[in-house]
């Protein structure tokens, strides 16, 4: 017995010494999506390594960039958008750090949805019948602009054949069922709320169309990836530790309620059942950024003709912060 105290002693004494007295604050640029940092804050990951997570909300990626640039953030979970490969190549000061999003095979937190009366009656059985109806997007050089453009192409469509409605995800729900819309691409909560309402059906799941594809980075500013290395190393390994956890879900029913309890502290849809229920946005196994996935993107956008001046991606990747938070 005393083997084991003097071990335990030791370990805790190890971990104080990982840690500062003092918890340092960063503040964190979140959408108003499932986030798995959510859950390690609310599990206490961030604070095991001396972080004190501060949450901050925008409605965009676009407006997370700014707030990136001039430190009242030092730390966004974005989107990978036309914005943000402006901004790169602007010479905003960032680095990309880490996976934060990915379309992980086996989930299905992201689809193209279509009005519950038009599959129903057979009108739009395939994305080919969306042809002169109104698809809703978020906005033009986003991942759901990008990925109805894509959609449509696979089925022989184009742009112009359809009308793309630009709005925020929790309006689509409402609009899909007073028929404003005919279709959008959506992601959970409100992928699973539309359907149990039984106003949409999935047409499309985004990850059967895009497997793997790099939806969503870490970003660094400059506070953590030059001024303080060592915070942005601790705040990593809380990441880390955070995503991990989060990708229970896919095998632990306990880890499934448990998370969606937390989940729908932060989001809108607040039917705790309805997040059991629901597919999990997630990360790749070992959160490494998928910079083909990335750079796929950037052309997409590009021959858009949202894009300028092209980045160069890998200038921006810093890996080293992952690579020591999976090293310890």
């Amino acid at each position: 017995m005393r083997v084991w105290s003097r071990l335990a002693a030791l370990f805790a004494a190890c971990v104080l010494l990982a840690a500062p007295a003092t918890a340092q604050t960063v503040k964190v640029g979140l959408l108003m999506i499932g986030n798995p940092l959510v859950v390690g804050v609310e599990k206490g990951f961030f604070k095991e390594y001396g972080v004190d997570v501060e949450p901050v909300y925008f409605r965009s990626g676009a407006e997370q960039i700014p707030a990136l640039s001039t430190g009242t953030v030092d730390v966004i979970l974005s989107s990978a958008t036309a914005s943000l490969f402006n901004a790169i190549a602007s010479g905003v000061d960032m680095k990309i750090v880490a996976d934060y999003i990915s379309l992980v095979p086996g989930t299905a937190p992201h689809g193209l949805l279509v009005r519950e009366e038009l599959m129903a009656s057979g009108k739009v059985k395939t994305v080919a019948d969306l042809k002169g109806r109104s698809i809703g997007v978020t906005a033009v050089g986003v991942y759901t602009h990008q990925a109805a453009v894509r959609i449509l192409k696979s089925a022989g469509l184009t742009e112009k054949d359809v009308r793309l409605v630009n709005m925020p995800y929790p309006d689509m729900v409402a609009a899909l069922a007073n028929g404003a819309i005919d279709a959008a691409n959506m992601t959970e909560p409100f992928v699973t709320q539309a359907r149990e309402m039984g106003v949409a059906r999935l047409l499309l799941n985004h990850t059967e169309a895009f497997p793997n594809l790099q939806l969503g980075v870490t970003i660094y500013g400059p506070r953590l990836a030059t001024r303080d290395r060592d915070l942005g190393e601790r705040f990593m390994r809380g990441l880390v530790k955070s995503m991990q956890y989060m990708r229970g879900v896919l095998t632990d029913p306990a880890r499934t309620v448990e998370v969606a309890a937390i989940m729908q502290k932060s989001l809108p849809v607040k039917d705790p059942k309805m997040y059991e229920r629901m597919s999990w946005q997630l990360t790749t196994d070992g959160q490494k950024v998928n910079l083909p996935s990335l750079q796929e993107q950037l052309d997409f956008y590009a021959a858009q003709k949202l894009i300028p001046k092209m980045p160069n991606l890998a200038a921006v990747t810093d890996t080293s912060f992952l690579e020591r938070a999976h090293a310890r």
